[in-house]
């Protein structure tokens, strides 16, 4: 797992997950607003209202992804 600063023409998209630095926590994106550069997020149950430059995107390698999908509990095969 890679972060990445989000610069200024990438954007978070409503539902992807960032990670905020002060606080340490991985939190769900709820509005990114680039004209006043401020991020809208939830983390441990509250909302967060905090600059872009505290968020950082986080970057999967593909066996990361794919190790990460859940595959379900093996009984229901047949």
């Amino acid at each position: 797992m890679k972060l990445s600063p989000l610069a200024a023409g990438t954007d978070a998209s409503p539902g992807e997950y960032l990670f905020h630095e002060p606080t340490q926590q991985i939190v769900l994106c709820g509005r990114f607003d680039d004209v006043s550069g401020h991020i809208q997020a939830m983390g441990e149950g509250r909302l967060l209202y905090d600059e872009v430059k505290n968020f950082k995107k986080i970057n999967l390698s593909p066996t990361e992804r794919r190790d990460s999908l859940v595959r379900g509990c093996k009984k229901c095969k047949g």
